[in-house]
């Protein structure tokens, strides 16, 4: 459970605390910089929450499937339902991003500010590509899970996430991008991180590799009751619930209505 659970906490921790900092990036840049960040900001609200629920449903999809030994359709799932909710996600971003007068138009009030429209036109675009990136790094790292593959993806994204604060840093205030370099360096990190846990995705992906998975996997056992469990763990041993034999009377008791159904068992 703890190397399941360690490695999840890290990465949502990550990310929490690399938006937090590319928020403090564009508040430095001023006003507009920091409404702009927000404006796409709901873009990626809309993107994120079927990224998740595709990422989700792939996992669980392929564990059914290597549960059941149906290694090639696990296989098939991995692969092409990946492909399949990242088309999802990208075709609705991409509309929004080319068109952020719509986006406007659903979330904020009809006198938005045009700078901060103007800003945000550039920034969409790429704010896209982030999405559509994180799409793919999300759904690789949750389908590696299945094949025990928690702590090498987890890290590999975080590593790649957080040069990506330092090349944001760097594009924005070094380089004089200001709020479309902090996008930029965060598509590029975000580029990165679905590429560089792809090449595990691609090997533990394949019908021998969940084959594998499934005769490496030690069943586990039925201790009974949460208190057996506690009791076993303390005492070593696990004792088999007590049955009180029947008496003689009990048995021809039980004999006689088997001869004689309507006959009512004696108390």
């Amino acid at each position: 459970m703890i190397t399941v659970g360690l490695p999840i906490t890290l990465q949502i921790s990550s990310e929490l605390i690399i938006w937090q900092v590319l928020n403090t990036f564009a508040a430095w840049l001023g006003t507009n910089a920091l409404s702009a960040q927000a404006f796409t900001s709901q873009l990626q609200f809309f993107a994120i929450i079927p990224s998740f629920a595709f990422g989700q449903s792939i996992s669980q999809e392929v564990g059914r499937a290597v549960g059941a030994e149906d290694f090639t359709y696990a296989s098939r799932v991995a692969r092409y339902g990946l492909i399949t909710s990242a088309s999802l996600v990208a075709i609705p971003t991409i509309l929004l991003a080319c068109h952020p007068e719509w986006l406007g138009a659903i979330l904020t009030p009809e006198d938005v500010h045009p700078a901060i429209l103007a800003t945000a036109r550039q920034i969409l675009p790429l704010a896209a590509g982030t999405i559509i990136a994180d799409v793919f790094r999300y759904g690789q790292i949750q389908v590696l899970r299945v094949s025990n593959q928690n702590i090498t993806p987890t890290l590999l994204s975080i590593l790649s996430l957080g040069s990506g604060l330092a090349l944001s840093y760097l594009l924005a205030f070094t380089e004089d991008l200001n709020i479309v370099g902090v996008i930029m360096g965060t598509t590029i990190s975000m580029t990165l991180a679905a590429l560089s846990v792809f090449p595990m995705w691609r090997k533990y992906t394949t019908p021998e590799a969940y084959q594998e998975v499934k005769e490496t996997v030690q069943p586990t056992r039925n201790t009974g009751s949460w208190w057996q469990s506690c009791r076993s763990f303390f005492t070593k041993q696990q004792r088999d619930p007590e049955i009180n034999p029947l008496n003689i009377a009990e048995i021809q008791d039980l004999q006689e209505i088997q001869m004689n159904p309507e006959r009512p068992m004696q108390p």
